[in-house]
């Protein structure tokens, strides 16, 4: 089974967890029934011989959990409803009483924001652990949890009583990491910005007091120019609100006209927003404006914004990418003939998407991408698009498959491409970007893939530095050479 998150109990006598014990998991969502449960190592086993104790279980997930005093739990979850959803938010439950905890009181209600999600940036930490903080405060009658919404992930307070929900951290910060202390009265974070990749800050309930410790960034972002990021709203297609954040160049002159470069996130559930992200700055450093969006799909807009892409993907989102766009040349500063768009994974597959369906942008990159959705189905180390995103199996109905899949449309392609993928990437396959790389190829259109020995999907956010570093050269190379007009012969294009 999968079984993660191990602590001791308040007492000592228990190593508390959660666990996955469904016979057949990989049909279903990754999260569709955690668990929580109980070991004794103290006993070897419970006294009543049993493998395990169940200690809270729903018809849903549970994910990251907390003890408090008297028996009280906190956990990250939320009852699933039937049909299965693309997207279910999660919320804040809370438990208390004897074993096994099956009711809960949800303490998010009317919140409508992403509980326990963060925001998406290339400066976290991926495979270096941390969690978000989640724990009970004030002698148990209060707690802190992090919810994100609008692209901002924010510390938040609920008292117990009134379930009052009150945010303690600013919204122009995100929260990275966080640890409640066991005393309850202070929690040490590590809050990100627009501006830095993130400080270590500490913040003390009784007094609300947030104060900054340390800033490992401090002495390199004195040096650097990091140019203004502006926040944008705009109207898509059919009038609803999309958010997005501008990058500039440091010497930025709105009189002057810039090459443009959308970058779109993957997930797709997920989002971008108030957080550092090195691959934006240096392409800003470059003189170019960035330009990056939560289309219909993104997440911290309220469930049905996230959900409403369900069986539907690529679809909608297109369509808010391109307003994006379209509200960017409005400006006046952008050259419409010198843009360019990538994107990574779910970013991956929309940058493969836009390039079938319009000629608008004059260079692209794909990374670790999805190309054929059929393949995807047989070859990714995860099923979560089976029921949650398409009604059928591939050998059932084909054309679902076929008719969202840019592979299908490859000879539409005209727009210059890279290809950057990683050799153990089992998330998006290697092959996935070989489809567009070989299609291309075979058409006689200009192409070239990247491959990365030895990295995986995380490739962009936590592969080897140097690789990293060689990643942010490639892009830079592409774009430079395309929008800026700077030679690139390693490429032979």
């Amino acid at each position: 089974f999968k079984e993660s998150s191990p602590v001791w109990s308040r007492d000592g006598r228990w190593i508390l967890y959660t666990t996955d014990r469904r016979p057949a998991p990989w049909f279903g969502q990754p999260v569709e029934d955690v668990e929580i449960r109980a070991i004794s190592p103290e006993l070897g086993a419970p006294s009543d011989g049993a493998d395990t104790v169940i200690v809270a279980d729903i018809a849903g997930p549970l994910g990251p959990f907390a003890e408090g005093p008297d028996g009280q739990f906190l956990a990250i979850g939320g009852i699933r409803p039937t049909p299965t959803r693309s997207y279910d938010q999660n919320t804040l439950l809370h438990f208390k009483g004897a074993w096994p905890l099956t009711l809960a009181r949800d303490l998010a209600v009317g919140l409508d924001a992403a509980v326990g999600e963060a925001i998406s940036s290339d400066q976290h930490p991926p495979r270096g652990g941390g969690d978000l903080p989640l724990g009970f405060i004030e002698q148990g009658n209060a707690a802190v949890f992090v919810y994100a919404k609008h692209g901002a992930s924010q510390l938040a307070r609920v008292d117990l009583a009134s379930g009052a929900v009150e945010a303690l951290t600013p919204a122009n910060h995100e929260v990275i990491h966080g640890d409640v202390s066991a005393d309850g009265r202070r929690v040490a974070l590590t809050l990100g910005a627009l501006t830095t990749p993130g400080d270590l800050y500490v913040q003390d309930f009784a007094t609300r007091a947030l104060t900054r410790l340390f800033g490992p960034n401090d002495a390199a972002l004195e040096e650097a120019r990091l140019g203004a990021v502006e926040e944008v709203w705009f109207p898509s297609f059919d009038g609803m609100q999309i958010q997005g954040w501008v990058v500039k160049p440091a010497d930025f002159d709105p009189m002057r006209q810039y090459p443009l470069v959308l970058e779109i996130h993957g997930g797709p559930h997920a989002a971008y927003g108030i957080g550092f992200s090195h691959e934006f700055r240096v392409l800003a450093a470059a003189g170019y404006v960035v330009l990056y969006v939560n289309p219909r799909g993104s997440t911290s807009y309220g469930q049905e914004f996230a959900n409403c892409i369900q069986y539907a993907y690529p679809g909608h989102d297109y369509d808010d990418l391109m307003a994006g766009v379209d509200h960017m040349v409005a400006t006046g500063y952008i050259d419409e003939k010198r843009m360019g768009v990538t994107g990574g994974s779910g970013g991956g597959l929309l940058t493969n998407w836009i390039i079938t369906k319009t000629d608008r942008f004059r260079a692209a990159i794909t990374q670790r991408c999805v190309s054929d959705w059929g393949s995807m189905w047989y070859s990714s180390d995860f099923a979560m698009f089976n029921a949650a995103w398409f009604r059928k199996a591939p050998y059932e109905d084909p054309n679902e498959f076929a008719e969202r899949s840019p592979a299908t449309f490859l000879d539409r392609v005209n727009t210059p491409l890279m290809v950057i993928h990683s050799e153990e990437d089992w998330r998006t396959p290697i092959a996935q970007g070989e489809i567009m790389f070989r299609g291309l190829l075979k058409q006689g259109k200009p192409a070239v893939m990247i491959r990365f020995p030895g990295e995986s999907h995380e490739l962009s956010r936590s592969g080897a530095p140097s690789r990293r570093v060689q990643n942010q050269q490639h892009i830079r190379r592409w774009f430079d050479h395309f929008l800026q007009g700077k030679p690139a012969p390693e490429y032979g294009v």
